[in-house]
């Protein structure tokens, strides 16, 4: 979040918490009515859901070992992601706090480094603030738990094939990426850049580890194998990796278009517009996009007045413009 102005999903998405107590135990059967009690302790672990003073809406993952990813949006447009707060954060009884957060801006083509501060209530709130140096701007935050963290990551949920944007230091392009059944990981953008990878199921929290090797040539990542996250919301995929110096990685958020893999890869859509170039990151957004016209991908062999086609399960030709519109 620059200025968390430029602070928000969904990527980046959390907040749980675990209360433990204990008492000291007695002679005999009879517990020790005098023996010091364990303090209760909780995380902000978690997805937190909310918006900003800025007009940006906001979703935030806490992870069970206190880092977290923090997508936000574009002002007053919720569905479009201009960046990704990224860091780790420590906790103390109803509050968090981090003194290291780093905003990466696709937006606005910044990376600037923060100070979070948030108060919390386990699977209650999580509000605060995000407070930069230069220039020195304070922007505050609202969020409320969602429930949808408790849930099981699924693999057989995250297979398929997605059509999206993947944002890097060298700007936005379109992209396509595929998600195997045993969780590996193919993709390309519209720059030629491959990748190749593994998504993993956490082990607490509905999120999975990601880890992306690119394969050089126009990758702004070159040939580095990069870690990270991801997170399903819907029909919505939000993936964020970064390198161990936080200062290159990517931010891909994308839709699934086909939800088992081994049918024709979608085309992706034609865009156009100013390519926001990113200093020393690679972050994705949909906010944002190449600056020409692409077509590509596998049409199958099948076509129409609406453009390239993919072909459906009883092997009838159907139009990729009729999948997007619904009419399917």
């Amino acid at each position: 979040m620059a200025a968390v102005s430029r602070f928000c999903s969904q990527w980046v998405w959390m907040a749980v918490a675990a209360v433990l107590a204990g008492c000291g135990g007695g002679g005999d059967s009879e517990p020790d009515a005098g023996g010091p009690a364990a303090a209760p302790t909780a995380n902000a672990e978690g997805l937190w859901k909310g918006t900003t003073s800025a007009g940006r809406t906001l979703r935030t993952l806490v992870l069970d070992d206190g880092s977290y990813w923090s997508l936000y949006s574009a002002v007053n447009a919720p569905g479009i992601v201009s960046g990704v707060v990224q860091g780790t954060g420590n906790t103390t009884p109803g509050s968090f706090s981090s003194p290291s957060a780093r905003d990466f801006n696709v937006e606005a083509g910044t990376i600037s480094d923060a100070t979070l501060s948030a108060s919390f209530a386990p699977k209650q709130f999580f509000n605060g603030s995000l407070s930069y140096a230069s220039p020195a701007t304070t922007t505050t935050f609202s969020g409320t738990y969602d429930a949808a963290y408790d849930q099981a990551p699924l693999l057989a949920t995250l297979t398929g094939t997605y059509a999206g944007t993947a944002s890097t230091r060298s700007g936005t392009e379109t992209a396509t990426l595929t998600v195997s059944s045993t969780g590996a990981v193919l993709g390309t953008s519209s720059d030629g850049c491959q990748f190749s990878g593994t998504a993993t199921p956490r082990r607490k929290g509905n999120v999975f580890d990601v880890s992306l090797t690119f394969k050089g040539g126009s990758c702004a990542n070159g040939t580095s194998t990069l870690p990270g996250i991801a997170y399903l919301e819907g029909s919505s995929l939000y993936g964020m990796v970064l390198d161990s110096s936080r200062s290159n990685g990517a931010l891909v958020t994308a839709t699934k278009v086909l939800s088992t893999v081994g049918e024709p890869t979608p085309a992706l859509p034609s865009v156009s517009g100013p390519t926001p170039a990113l200093p020393s990151v690679s972050v994705p957004s949909t906010g944002s996009s190449s600056g020409s016209s692409i077509t590509t991908g596998n049409s199958s062999g099948c076509g129409s007045r609406g453009g390239p086609g993919y072909r459906k399960a009883n092997g009838q030709c159907a139009s990729w413009a009729d999948y997007y519109a619904g009419r399917r």
